[in-house]
This record gives structure tokens, sequence and C-alpha cells, in this order.
């Protein structure tokens, strides 16, 4: 399986092809392989989420998020694993990047496009569950999908028809999107 989430302005679409889920966004980086056989994570140890502003959130926990792992990030933002600890589910958590989280317009941009992904229902779609406003930061609450991230699938040899599999799919998440406005 594989999953994307993108750490840029967008947010992340998937897809799904036979024996994995992949996913497509402008702005490519994201969820990392799950934890091989045996190997687990360990407890993270809560921390004020201000104290590393621009640091890494492993091991932190953010509201009721208790951060697992950074997934990536870029230039636009950061995309962490993290365990709702009240649902009991793994999600994934989208943060502003620290050189913009000052930036009033690039906040209010982050929440439009959180707002209207959250419209969106589609298999092909991440979906967005909440946002969470702490400690001056904007979490966006996402779906998390255990696999590989696209840029990762690419970078391995495939046939056409693998590729074409995946571009279509990404193709219909990206009709579903532009439907909706």
């Amino acid at each position: 399986q594989t999953k994307e989430a993108g750490t840029g302005s967008g947010f992340a679409v998937s897809a799904q092809a036979p024996l994995d889920r992949s996913g497509c966004s402008a702005s490519v980086a994201a969820f990392a392989p799950a934890p091989r056989a045996g190997q687990t994570m360990s407890q993270p140890v809560p921390a004020p989420v201000n104290s590393l502003a621009s640091g890494d959130l492993t091991g932190t926990t953010v509201g009721r998020f208790r951060i697992r792992a950074r997934l990536g990030g870029g230039g636009m933002g950061e995309v962490y694993q993290a365990e709702d600890t009240l649902l009991k589910r793994s999600v994934a958590l989208k943060r502003i990047a620290p050189k913009l989280r000052a930036d009033q317009h690039y906040r209010q941009r982050f929440l439009r496009e959180a707002q209207h992904a959250s419209r969106l229902t589609n298999a092909h779609i991440a979906g967005v569950y909440d946002v969470l406003q702490e400690n001056d930061e904007i979490f966006v609450v996402m779906e998390y999908v255990e696999g590989h991230t696209l840029r990762l699938r690419f970078a391995e040899p495939m046939s056409l028809e693998q590729f074409l599999a995946i571009a279509v799919q990404c193709a219909e998440a990206l009709v579903a999107a532009h439907e909706r406005g």
C-alpha cells in the first residue's frame, strides 16, 4: 500500500490501485512505511507543543493526539502520524512550516484549504477530520493510511500499465475535487 499527503499548500489525494493505495499531490512528501514485524513505536512523553514550536513534534502530545512519527515535510508544511487517544485510531496531523506560521495570509489560506478538503468524500481523497488550534499553531487532522509514498513508488521500475493505473486514479480524484469546487 502507498499513501501520499501533500505537505505543500494543497491537501492530499489518494488513488486505489490493484494491490496498493497510491496518492498524488502537486507537492509530495509524507506517509512512511509502517513499522516492520516485531518493531514497535515507543510511547511518547507528553511535552508542551510550544516548547518545540519549530522542531520535530515526535514524542509530544498535541490536544488529544500523541505524535508517533514525523512522516515528511517540505517548504510549506509538515505531516506527522499520531494516535487519537479518544477514538483510538491513527491519524495524520498536518501543520504549517515554521517559517510560515506567523504569516496571517498563509494561515487563512491553510484553513480555507482544510475547509474545502473537508467537504470532499471520495475513495481517492484523504479525508479531513478536524482542525485543531493550539499554542498559536494550526493542525489539520487527516486520514492516515499506512504505506509508502508515491515518490518511493515512482523510484522503482514500473510498467506502463501500472503507471497509467495510478495516473487514472489521480485524475479521478482531481475530477471529484473539481466537481465540488
